[in-house]
């Protein structure tokens, strides 16, 4: 890319960043003159025994408070008030219905401000737990299909009282954007590729993508296909075994859909979720050169500074630091899985002999404050871990590590994530055949993924459910439902099994593990004959996330750990020796 063209990248860039934030925060935040202290509720005076609650998100909360429920009052005009202390700042209602309503008309709600109502308009508000709202006429009608159904408000309340934390964000939020455009002038981080190549900038966008909406990548991957398939060679295809891997396990999951599966050839939508298995591998063996993993973690920043962007408005709005960790930091997308793509970019750019030192120095330290603040503490601990290995005879990069790891430990919201899977009393609730109080404090992180692992071993019943499993559509996940909802885990019912092999055990039986198998064995196979650190270390964190997640059930969790390691494997990349350890 010349200078001029890159240049024009860089204003694009950061203007889209911009765009983007503002236009975050317009979805998100309404402002109101004055600070909201009565909710009316104007509806049927019959409906007056349905005894609705509200529950509030107050200045500094992260999510509702649902230990300060809001009664109604009797007020004037059939209408029910909900009052409290004046001096609570209001950001977001939420309305529960707690009996089931066949019909319920609601001719408003109105929040009183100083005395004065103001009318909200119903359309638009967030609906739950089956509540059903319908436009008639001059008034909504509410249907509540199961118990405790609610209305939401869409956005949180900015008050006039917020004016100086949005002034300080505004020129906080302009010093980064302006301190990135002189990171990216100076470091050049974007200058080695031509973005204004149709080639070149469908990968990019690819891979970008492959952590936005579903629909988006799918675009992206037939854009870029369409594009790069006149590189196809079917003797190179077949010769990459990985390749043949992935579309050996494919076709056990599609052949277990149509046998196994008691839908069988009359619904095959869970294959469709598997169609990257086969498509990705055509894809990637089209790309030539390794040049373009770097994509990864240019993806890995820019989703970051976004998700930072965001949180920090969110930070200082509700002077709550807890908006910088885990689910309300990557909010966007899933935090663990993205905690996989920081970590797998670390590595990256530390093994990069080719990459000017300062460069690498400053993206490692921005992917780590990242990988901090997405919270996942097996992603964490495993990257440390690897990380120390590599490190441990460069002075200067092991003091950079321990101050880490200090500020790690400094941080609360990471300390919380951690005290969890350090107590090992909560382990006890493992051993309970059933759960009485689903509120239990000791189910967390860690314990629930041991019960669902239990119950998913507990579908399989039969010689043939050992061999071949119970097949990969909704019907095994109805099955483990119910095993869930007898051993009282109600609330955790549409939880996953959280464990790739048992996940795989679950649906295809034992040929489908031995299957799965066989594409990490390979892979360490081809990382340790070939010597590259990059391949052993992404092998090494695709088994560790196999154990705590079901990443290849998540659309997510295919789309980036397939699309890596094919790229890892690819004979080009294989070969070469910047990752050596030789």
């Amino acid at each position: 890319m010349n200078k001029g063209n890159f240049k024009i990248f860089q204003w694009l860039f950061l203007l889209a960043f911009l765009i983007a934030t503002l236009f975050y925060i317009n979805n998100k935040f309404v402002w109101r003159n004055h600070t909201v202290e009565q909710i009316e509720l104007r509806m049927d005076k019959s409906y007056g025994r349905m005894n609705p609650t509200l529950y509030l998100v107050h200045e500094n909360d992260v999510g509702f408070d649902f230990s300060i429920p809001y009664k109604l009052e009797l007020g004037k005009d059939s209408s029910l008030v909900f009052n409290f202390n004046s001096a609570v700042k209001v950001r977001k209602i939420r309305i529960y219905f707690e009996k089931e309503i066949d019909e319920l008309a609601i001719n408003g709600i109105v929040l009183k401000e100083k005395d004065v109502g103001v009318t909200v308009d119903l359309n638009g508000f967030i609906t739950g737990n089956g509540l059903q709202l319908d436009r008639n006429k001059n008034a909504y009608l509410v249907r509540v299909v199961l118990k405790n159904g609610f209305i939401e408000s869409p956005k949180y309340f900015l008050y006039s009282s917020d004016k100086w934390s949005i002034a300080i964000l505004f020129i906080i939020f302009i010093g980064l954007l302006i301190g990135f455009y002189f990171l990216f002038n100076k470091l050049k981080f974007f200058g080695n590729f031509n973005f204004l190549n149709f080639v070149d900038g469908s990968i990019a966008l690819f891979i970008v993508s492959i952590f936005f909406p579903h629909p988006i990548f799918n675009i992206t991957l037939i854009l870029s296909l369409l594009l790069v398939i006149k590189n196809f060679n079917f003797k190179g295809f077949i010769a990459n075994r990985i390749n043949l891997m992935f579309i050996a396990y494919f076709l056990m999951l599609f052949l277990n859909d149509l046998f196994v599966a008691p839908s069988g050839f009359h619904n095959l939508k869970s294959t469709e979720t598997l169609l990257p298995f086969l498509i990705l591998p055509v894809y990637v063996s089209c790309i030539r050169g390794a040049k373009y993993l770097s994509h990864f973690p240019t993806s890995a920043i820019i989703i970051g500074v976004f998700m930072f962007l965001t949180s920090l408005w969110d930070a200082i709005i509700f002077r709550n630091i807890a908006y910088f960790s885990f689910d309300e930091f990557a909010k966007f997308t899933h935090p663990i899985y993205y905690s996989y793509l920081v970590s797998f970019s670390i590595f990256y750019v530390l093994l990069d002999k080719k990459m000017n030192k300062r460069l690498k120095n400053v993206i490692q330290a921005v992917l780590f404050v990242f990988l901090i603040l997405a919270g996942s503490k097996l992603v964490i601990t495993i990257t440390l871990i690897l990380y120390f290995i590599i490190v441990m005879t460069n002075k200067k990069a092991m003091i950079a590590l321990v101050l880490g790891v200090v500020f790690l430990g400094l941080f609360p919201p990471v300390q919380d994530r951690f005290k969890e899977v350090l107590n090992f009393d909560d382990l006890s609730i493992v051993n309970e055949e059933i759960i009485s109080n689903d509120k239990d404090p000791r189910v967390n992180g860690l314990t629930l993924r041991l019960l669902l692992w239990q119950e998913s071993i507990n579908t399989i019943e039969t010689l043939p459910d050992f061999l071949f499993g119970l097949g990969v559509g909704k019907a095994t996940d109805a099955k483990l439902k119910e095993n869930l909802n007898k051993r009282g885990l109600e609330k955790y019912n549409r939880y996953s099994t959280h464990n790739q092999f048992v996940n795989v055990f679950m649906r295809t039986g034992i040929v489908g593990v031995i299957l799965l198998l066989f594409i990490i064995v390979y892979g360490l196979y081809q990382a340790i004959t070939r010597k590259n650190k990059l391949l052993l270390i992404m092998m090494v964190m695709f088994t560790f996330a196999m154990i705590t997640e079901s990443v290849l059930q998540r659309v997510l969790g295919i789309y980036f750990f397939t699309t890596v390691l094919l790229f890892l494997m690819k004979p080009n990349f294989l070969n070469e020796d910047s990752n050596n350890w030789n």
